[in-house]
């Protein structure tokens, strides 16, 4: 929503350094915190690496509802 609304009343360079710039950083902290509270809250769950994650799904094998 923040990006329509520079994006329609903003100039096109704040809504361009929003869009390339803050967007990627904001999500990257939105993950980061999503990290810390999963830790806190479940301190005693298996957790395992983001690289971990990724090797199990790449060797799942091709299922129909799979979009690869």
């Amino acid at each position: 929503m923040t990006s329509t609304l520079l994006f329609c009343l903003a100039p096109i360079e704040d809504w361009s350094i929003f869009a390339n710039f803050l967007t990627p950083l904001l999500l990257l902290l939105m993950f980061l915190a999503e990290y810390c509270v999963r830790l806190h809250v479940l301190p005693q769950a298996n957790h395992s690496s983001l690289i971990a994650t990724v090797r199990v799904f790449w060797k799942l094998p091709l299922t129909p509802g799979r979009l690869d």
